[in-house]
């Protein structure tokens, strides 16, 4: 009886635990195929698609996003590989994904169509590190494609641009650098690199440091050139262009001009005819020394480089040689000569000490007005 008992309470307790058992199992079953719709959905909101080889089932799966990526329906993996102009790399690294764990990048283009992507492969591997399967995963990059080759083509639209510029640098006969806000140059044309010695860059250097361009000698087709170097700060940028000024023709202009005043200056000294040269504001800029000696000016107040009507006024009230009348008649009649006078003009200056000056004015260098005073000898005086 108790026997019997006995094996009724174990029959009990064995279909507890397979009912517990069942119910256990069913509620992982519940979850994993929650789980795999949850990750199913997921897979759906990417744009990427996906194969997926199954050792153990022996089966494969294309994804139907990889499906749509493509607009084409394959039928077996051969047909996905050959798809793709690099199918041999394609299928020899599934292959060896197949048999060890491996894990691999490959950019795929299709063979009839402008279609780019890039496949990621990797094995799928259980606890024992055993190859259980092998899944390409595939990104659709043909937009990322056709954008980079525009941009790659606007950049050598660029580069070129770029290029034509340095080749126009390159063709100038003058000197050209940048540099930027650390004075380092980024930039320089074949003038600069071919006929700038090292001292002279040296000294180019150190002037932009010092922010004073000095005139610089370089020797050009064996010829000397001077070139003045000239800053300008490049527009929207940190960085400044520096290029040479070719000044030697002015230089040479220069000289010979300083060379002609010069003898100009000696030859207008020894005239016995009193000279005095005004500049456009009308103050003293050359006198000789005719013109100390029949005025009887004081040096000191010449080399104050006055003004003509300082001259006047100085003649009139210090000298005591100029009436009233002839100095406000000479001021206003000159005043009007520095503005208007285009040609020469004659007068004459009646001294209160009796001497007679003959007083030519004509146009100098553009910008003022050259007094000749010569005193004559056989003229009546003038009439009171």
């Amino acid at each position: 009886m108790f026997f019997q008992y006995d094996i009724y309470l174990i029959l009990v307790l064995m279909l507890f635990f397979l009912s517990y058992s069942k119910l256990k199992i069913s509620n992982i079953i519940k979850n994993l195929e929650h789980q795999n719709i949850i990750t199913n959905n997921l897979i759906d909101t990417v744009d990427d698609g996906f194969y997926i080889w199954d050792a153990k089932k022996r089966t494969e799966k294309f994804s139907p996003n990889l499906l749509v990526l493509f607009n084409t329906i394959f039928n077996s993996f051969n047909e996905f590989v050959n798809f793709f102009e690099q199918s041999e790399e394609l299928m020899k690294n599934f292959v060896e994904a197949k048999k060890v764990s491996k894990f691999f990048t490959m950019d795929l283009k299709a063979k009839d169509s402008e279609v780019y992507c890039t496949c990621y492969g990797r094995s799928i591997v259980d606890h024992y590190n055993n190859v259980i399967g092998v899944l390409l995963w595939i990104r659709n990059t043909s937009g990322y494609k056709l954008k980079v080759s525009e941009l790659e083509l606007e950049n050598k639209k660029l580069m070129q641009e770029i290029e034509n510029y340095k080749n126009i640098f390159n063709a100038l006969p003058y000197p050209i650098l940048t540099y930027n806000i650390h004075k380092k140059v980024k930039f320089y044309n074949l003038f600069y690199n071919k006929y700038t010695n090292n001292s002279q860059k040296l000294s180019i250097t150190n002037s932009i440091h010092s922010n004073k361009l000095l005139k610089h000698v370089m020797i050009y087709k064996n010829e000397r050139r001077i070139f003045n170097l000239i800053k300008l700060p490049i527009y929207n940028s940190n960085e400044v262009v520096v290029y040479g000024q070719d000044i030697s023709e002015v230089e040479k202009l220069q000289t010979v001009l300083d060379n002609h005043l010069a003898t100009q200056k000696n030859l207008l000294e020894e005239l016995p005819v009193a000279i005095a040269i005004y500049n456009k504001n009308q103050k003293l800029k050359f006198y000789n020394n005719a013109f100390v000696r029949i005025f009887q000016f004081d040096p000191s107040f010449l080399s104050s480089y006055p003004t003509y009507h300082e001259v006047m006024l100085h003649l009139f009230e210090t000298k005591k040689l100029l009436n009233e009348e002839d100095f406000q008649a000479s001021s206003q009649q000159t005043s009007i000569l520095f503005k208007e006078l285009i040609g020469s003009y004659n007068n004459m200056l009646y001294l209160i000490n009796g001497k007679i000056i003959r007083v030519l004015i004509i146009p100098y260098a553009s910008e003022g007005l050259l007094f000749s005073y010569e005193e004559c000898k056989n003229y009546d005086k003038k009439l009171t």
